[in-house]
């Protein structure tokens, strides 16, 4: 049974980091978008807004120049999110985990401050300085948080901590979408602070930072990669090392699968696929909420299945789950444009739950803790840092790539996507070790393993190369047998 300390430390240190990610990262397209089914309902708040201070000021209020910088509005905050994945390793480094989280409250706070007084000083400007600081904190949060949440928590239950930061952040992405409901928050007056409605979260900063003194026993093999450490490490580091370099290719390789997935892009076209079928805007709008209700249920779920099953089977038969839902979607709208069938539209709005619960049991939470495992001390904040600067990198490329591809290729647009799943799968599938209940240390060995055999079957099959494994003991590995 897990201490009521340790429970209480890791609700804290979601909520105080990955509740913020969630909710943010969300929370924006709801005002952004067509808010109800009557004409007069039918209102861009954050469009107009911008439209309408633009022409007060400038006389100027065409919709290119209200989307382009409503488009701002929303990449700030990935831009932000991006730059602070490339600095959270040095913060984390300087400051220690605690102090760090505690440290980009400072941001995350002051912009959400900024954004919500957008309306009281009329100005578009600090929404998009708002949501860069808030962005900021979270690319920070979201390479800080598994961390933390990895080194406090004892070696048979990291994949339950590592889950735990995935829960809090679709929480947060359900709380912000029924938030957004025009019956609640989305309207004309209150949308500012909808986009900044989560301050009081940071009233959980404090439980975050207590300091777990009953559970320190279970870190015995955390001290003992700090014994052996010589220092911090960069990106050099990690590239001279080949079997570093495969734990690099392997993290980042999840990274990409999981945000290049589609599953923003499926979620953007379910509520077309929801109007389609009959359903109103403001019922289709319910429905996509319902879809989240389902994420999170799924995430719930592998909670108490990931840490029996194992990391690799859950990601990778996740992932493949993916890929299929992808192509029967694509299949289904494909055929049912062809051939006027419209009964498919069941087909592919199935495939789209299939395809949460997929991703929600294993591409959804895995990536972010992975890293973690795979590196010892030493290299870890490194690996992480650079693994979400990926994430927010392929984020960016959603966010730029996916309208083009709906604008030119339609219904074909997810098939980009399943290509880069298929690849994602065969790589893990092939390179990815079980990372469950096991220490960095004889995880690295295992990857040395694997480079020394690829090594010998390109050079010399039948020679038998000697690895140092990382406890100080001297193997020998056929390099026919499998690491």
């Amino acid at each position: 049974m897990l201490p009521a300390r340790l429970i209480v430390v890791l609700l804290g240190i979601t909520f105080a980091t990955s509740f913020q990610y969630g909710y943010h990262s969300a929370v924006i397209n709801q005002p952004l978008h067509e808010s109800g089914e009557h004409p007069l309902e039918k209102v861009k708040f954050i469009a107009d807004f911008i439209g309408n201070i633009s022409e007060s000021r400038y006389g100027v209020s065409n919709e290119s120049y209200k989307t382009t910088v409503a488009s701002i509005c929303v990449t700030s905050f990935i831009v932000g999110g991006l730059v602070g994945a490339l600095f959270s390793g040095i913060i984390s480094n300087k400051l220690g985990r605690k102090k760090a989280i505690l440290f980009l409250t400072i941001p995350c706070l002051t912009g959400t401050v900024l954004v919500m007084m957008c309306n009281l000083t009329r100005s578009f400007e600090i929404i998009i300085i708002g949501r860069f600081l808030i962005g900021f904190s979270c690319g920070a949060y979201t390479a800080i948080a598994p961390i933390y949440l990895s080194e406090v928590t004892p070696v048979s239950l990291r994949g339950m901590g590592g889950v735990l930061n995935q829960v809090m952040i679709v929480v947060s992405v359900v709380i912000s979408q029924m938030l957004g409901l025009p019956s609640i928050m989305n309207t004309d007056v209150l949308w500012p602070y909808l986009l900044g409605n989560n301050p009081t979260s940071f009233s959980m900063i404090p439980w975050a930072l207590i300091n777990p003194e009953d559970i320190l026993h279970e870190l015995d093999e955390f001290a003992k990669e700090l014994d052996v450490t010589s220092g911090k490490a960069g990106l050099l580091d990690i590239l001279r090392k080949p079997h570093l370099r495969l734990a690099l290719l392997i993290a980042l390789t999840a990274h990409c699968g999981q945000q290049l997935s589609g599953f923003n892009g499926l979620l953007f076209y379910s509520v077309e696929l929801f109007k389609s079928n009959g359903l109103s805007a403001a019922a289709a709008n319910y429905a996509t909420t319902g879809i989240g209700c389902v994420l999170l249920g799924v995430t719930i779920i592998s909670i108490f299945v990931i840490d029996r099953v194992g990391r690799r089977v859950l990601l990778i038969w996740g992932l493949c789950v993916v890929l299929t839902c992808l192509l029967i979607f694509t299949l289904c709208m494909a055929i049912k444009e062809a051939f006027q069938m419209p009964w498919l539209v069941n087909v592919a709005m199935a495939s789209v739950y299939v395809f949460v619960c997929g991703f929600g049991v294993g591409a959804g939470s895995i990536p972010w803790f992975l890293v973690v495992e795979m590196f010892s001390q030493d290299y870890r904040d490194t690996a992480t840092a650079i693994g979400v600067a990926v994430n927010w990198t392929c984020i960016i490329i959603i966010g730029l790539g996916f309208i083009q591809l709906i604008k030119y290729v339609g219904v074909y647009a997810f098939l980009p996507s399943a290509c880069i799943e298929a690849i994602v799968i065969l790589i893990l599938y092939k390179y990815m070790p079980e990372t469950m209940g096991r220490t960095p240390t004889s995880i690295e060995a295992e990857l040395k393993c694997k480079v020394s055999v690829n090594r010998a079957s390109h050079n010399e099959p039948q020679v038998q190369e000697f690895v140092q494994l990382e406890e100080g003991m001297t193997g020998v590995v056929n390099s026919e047998q499998k690491c």
